[in-house]
């Protein structure tokens, strides 16, 4: 509302579209939020509707990269600009590291992969305009505050009453359990990196 600028939100759940409206009907500035079910594959919206269009921490689960990028673009007003907030791997971690963390993340390999990002980013149609390399910083702030697990600790006791755990919870919520854990891990010792990228419409 500071800005004068109206939300539009997609999001492929009914359930978080569900919650959503009654979080934004809660809001003073809920009138300037639309949100609607949808995909990044096929963006409920027309040509050229929006200046800007943000991503965070969803790329990775995306098959159709290209596909996704290339409707980003569609719905963005010549000149418009496209900001992304992703986890990519670092040279640090192992293919063998790679390929059991994105099963237990449900994550494509191939999106942790920033020279595969950048390619079909530029193949889209975008120009890379700015990138930040965030360090490990917001994971340490959580870890020193408690605001988050001590995932260290959380993958001992995960590792350690496995037969048990995965008796009680099954094998879904608890690869997922750990590999979120481990994912945090890595982010700390540097074999995966936040970046934020603002991408130019051509």
């Amino acid at each position: 509302e500071r800005f004068g600028c109206r939300a539009f939100s997609v999001d492929p759940v009914l359930e978080n579209n569900e919650r959503g409206q009654e979080l934004v009907a809660e809001h003073e500035s809920g009138h300037l939020v639309e949100l609607r079910q949808g995909t990044i594959e096929q963006i409920p919206a027309e040509d050229g509707s929006f200046q800007l269009v943000f991503s965070r921490d969803m790329l990775g689960h995306i098959e159709d990269l290209a596909l996704g990028l290339s409707e980003c673009r569609r719905v963005l007003s010549p000149g418009g600009a496209m900001v992304i907030f992703e986890v990519f791997a670092t040279p640090m971690l192992t293919p063998e590291e790679l390929r059991s963390l994105c099963a237990d993340t449900a994550t494509v390999p191939e999106r942790m992969s920033v020279e595969i990002f950048e390619e079909t980013a530029a193949a889209a149609g975008f120009t890379i305009e700015s990138l930040e390399i965030l360090g490990s910083e917001h994971v340490e702030a959580s870890q020193e505050s408690g605001t988050a697990p001590n995932y260290l600790l959380q993958i001992s006791r995960l590792r350690r009453a496995r037969e048990s755990l995965l008796e009680e919870l099954g094998e879904v919520p608890y690869r997922v359990m750990y590999g979120n854990a481990l994912w945090s891990i890595y982010r700390l010792i540097g074999k995966l990196e936040s970046r934020i990228y603002v991408l130019r419409r051509q």
